[in-house]
């Protein structure tokens, strides 16, 4: 079987780190993968860029770029007709079973057209993991809110676009992390398509517990100090709810430390707040020591789909304090793995906290075990991989 995954970004961001890992994931279990990207971001990589043409073709857009500028509407979709074309001849060549698609959405550069992306069925099936909302809306990556993610996702299915996607029938299937996405795909696109559930995987041997006492000394933290940790690319993003957070911890009872990795541009930190920020961490490595470094990590979004940052935490023996929004409760099981709160409500995510923080306390070995036992059993790269295998089988004989 030969698999063509296409993603915006080779390994970087969420969706294509998510991308990265399954093709991993994928050549483990027999599956023949080529990846083709926009940009390239891997030393020694084996991924094909469809953004990169000839000497000529290069010497003639820096000549139109010049003349019009980066941001001029024509020459971004100049640039963009002249990738599409690029990929549809390598994805042409290719005799692949399926074509898969990650992380394509309004910040990708060039970027694709959804109809361009329809137009692929011809080449081969297509299997579009819905990282976010973009495939399915067209307009934006997330929303905001919930009910209106369902309003926009309806409403797109039944423009010009939304209905070539529908008309695809077996020939596209849509892939949710998170049960919450592949039923906004459902209620948007009913039983014309295919929308399967199928969980990210990560690497269980990489992140893995790790003791907390060599954890803390790494990071600077106390010993004696609860410790609370959070993960965003963008600390600011009003999506990731850090704001929640910083407000729940002003009120929890008893002293603690706060641990944030990530960018921070606007975000304000409270006087009476005990917290360190450290920049975004992309060593894998260094990510496990610092959910290690934590006695529960908590993921405070207000719109999410299935964060790899919970995943990762639950791996590592860590249970998760989360918003109880998209994906998020797929993976954070009252009693299990971790406790819910409401969003919005600042005293529901103070009950959260002081409830994980204190369960933790009492039984440390029982939570890391549970914990690492979700993981293992539900989101690793294995499981994930043959998941995948499964389909491309299906759709390729559909």
């Amino acid at each position: 079987m030969r698999i063509a995954i296409v993603s915006s970004r080779e390994s970087e961001g969420g969706a294509a780190g998510s991308a990265y890992r399954l093709i991993a994931g994928l050549r483990t279990v027999g599956v023949e993968v080529d990846h083709f990207v926009e940009r390239k971001d891997r030393a020694n990589s084996s991924a094909v860029s469809f953004t990169t043409g000839s000497s000529i073709g290069e010497m003639a857009n820096d000549i139109v770029k010049r003349s019009c500028g980066a941001g001029n509407p024509i020459w971004r979709r100049s640039r963009r007709r002249r990738a599409q074309r690029a990929l549809r001849t390598l994805l042409s060549r290719g005799r692949y079973d399926a074509i898969n698609l990650h992380g394509f959405n309004q910040w990708s550069d060039p970027g694709l057209d959804r109809a361009f992306v329809a137009s692929l069925a011809d080449v081969a099936p297509l299997v579009w993991t819905l990282h976010d909302l973009w495939p399915l809306t067209g307009s934006k990556d997330f929303v905001g809110r919930q009910d209106v993610a369902e309003r926009i996702v309806r409403d797109e299915s039944q423009t010009a676009t939304g209905k070539k996607l529908a008309a695809l029938g077996a020939k596209l299937t849509w892939v949710g992390p998170s049960r919450w996405i592949r039923d906004l795909a459902r209620q948007g696109y009913g039983s014309a398509v295919r929308s399967e559930l199928i969980p990210y995987g990560i690497d269980t041997e990489l992140f893995r517990p790790l003791p907390s006492s060599f954890a803390r000394a790494m990071w600077g933290v106390s010993e004696d100090v609860p410790v609370i940790c959070a993960v965003a690319q963008q600390l600011h993003a009003k999506r990731k709810g850090m704001d929640i957070l910083l407000q729940a911890v002003l009120r929890i009872r008893e002293p603690v430390q706060l641990l944030l990795a990530g960018e921070n541009r606007d975000l304000v930190i409270p006087p009476n707040v005990s917290v360190r920020i450290v920049e975004p961490i992309q060593d894998p490595r260094l990510l496990r020591a610092f959910y290690a470094a934590a006695d529960v990590v908590a993921v405070p979004s207000r719109e999410d789909n299935l964060p790899n940052v919970m995943l990762e935490a639950l791996a590592c023996g860590v249970p998760v304090v989360g918003s109880r929004i998209g994906g998020i409760p797929d993976a954070v099981r009252p009693e299990e793995t971790g406790w819910l709160a409401d969003s919005e409500d600042i005293e529901s995510w103070v009950v959260g906290l002081e409830s994980a923080l204190k369960a933790v306390r009492d039984n440390p070995v029982s939570w890391r075990g549970r914990t690492r036992s979700v993981a293992e059993r539900e989101y690793s790269l294995a499981t994930q991989a043959e998941r995948y295998r499964s389909l491309f089988e299906v759709v390729a004989t559909s």
